[in-house]
């Protein structure tokens, strides 16, 4: 996981791989997975590859975030919080962030931090 978005810092920002990696190392560290290190993304539940997924997007400067149907791909949760706590830790403006849906997956944005358009 860490080479993995490693690799998008080095590209992106022209990091060394040792600095690189420690970034995305902490980036996995602010959000309790620091575990997954080491592992390779067969190796991970669907919840922790969502969030590699959004450290990717986040280490892309000034990049818009799209997340697309998180509820089909997480369908345990059942809250956007999982999200919202995710862009807190890691220091995202919800205003970097879109979220694309269906309609009917509507009762899981009722936090007020939800601006919805139809």
């Amino acid at each position: 996981m860490v080479e993995n978005i490693a690799l998008i810092i080095q590209v992106h920002e022209r990091l060394s791989r040792k600095k690189a990696q420690k970034f995305a190392y902490d980036a996995l560290k602010t959000l309790g997975l620091d575990h997954l290190a080491s592992l390779r993304y067969d190796a991970c539940t669907a919840e922790e590859i969502f969030y590699a997924q959004l450290i990717r997007a986040f280490v892309k400067k000034g990049a818009r975030i799209v997340i697309d149907q998180p509820f089909v791909f997480l369908t345990e949760q059942n809250s956007i919080n999982f999200i919202l706590n995710a862009l807190d830790a890691l220091l995202i403006p919800y205003q970097r962030v879109l979220i694309v849906d269906l309609k009917h997956q509507q009762s899981h944005y009722k936090e007020v931090s939800c601006h919805i358009e139809e």
